[in-house]
C-alpha cells in the first residue's frame, strides 16, 4: 500500500492529483471488501478460508500485473482488486488467536502478531525500493509482493482452526431439547 502511488506513477505518467485519486479506488474497494468479508465470515462462523482465499487472490492479482503487458486499464484493476482482497482478510484473521489458543496465550500472540506486522511495516517498503533500484524495474517488486502474499496464505491454510458456530449447531442436534 505504500508504494501504490509510486506505482501508478510510474506506470500511468498522469499528474500528482489524478495519481492521488486513482490511489484512493484500491483503498475505497478495501474498505468494501473488508466488510463484507467481514460479515460473510461471522454469518457463516467460518474463519481460515476467509482469510486464506483473500491472500491467494491478493497474490495473484499481484502476479498477474507482471502480465498485462503495461495495458493501465488492466493493471488498475488488477491493483484494486489486490487491495481489496488484502484489506477484506484483516478482520478475520484478528479472530483467530481466541479461537486456537487460551485467553493469554492469545492475548499473547495478538501482541506478537503485531510485532511482526510493525517489523513487515517496516522492512516492506526498503525491500521493494531495493528490488526497483536493483532492477530498475516494478516487476520484481510485485513478485516480491504477489509471492509473500501467497506464502501467507500457505502457511495459514495449515492452521487448524474449528468453527464454533458448526460445534455449536451439531451438539444442539445430538442433545434432546429438554436438555439444551
Amino acid at each position: 500500500m505504500y508504494w501504490l502511488p509510486t506505482f501508478i506513477k510510474r506506470l500511468s505518467h498522469l499528474p500528482d492529483t489524478r495519481v492521488a485519486l486513482l490511489g484512493s479506488l484500491p483503498r475505497l474497494l478495501g474498505i468494501a471488501g473488508l466488510v463484507v468479508n467481514g460479515w460473510h465470515s461471522d454469518k457463516t462462523g467460518e474463519r481460515k478460508w476467509h482469510a486464506v482465499l483473500p491472500l491467494f487472490g491478493a497474490g495473484m492479482s499481484f502476479l498477474l500485473v507482471l502480465r498485462t503487458g503495461g495495458h493501465f486499464a488492466i493493471t488498475m484493476a488488477l491493483f484494486s482488486l489486490g487491495v481489496a482482497m488484502f484489506y477484506s482478510y484483516q478482520p478475520v484473521i484478528w479472530t483467530m488467536p481466541t479461537m486456537i489458543l487460551c485467553e493469554s496465550a492469545a492475548a499473547a500472540s495478538l501482541g506478537l502478531i503485531n510485532s511482526v506486522g510493525q517489523l513487515g511495516g517496516l522492512a516492506g517498503p526498503y525491500a521493494v525500493s531495493y528490488l526497483n533500484e536493483k532492477t530498475g524495474g516494478l516487476q520484481a517488486a510485485f513478485l516480491f509482493i504477489g509471492v509473500t502474499y501467497l506464502l501467507s496464505a500457505l502457511v495459514l491454510s495449515f492452521v487448524k482452526i474449528h468453527s464454533p458456530v458448526r460445534e455449536t449447531s451439531v451438539r444442539m442436534v445430538q442433545q434432546p431439547a429438554e436438555e439444551i
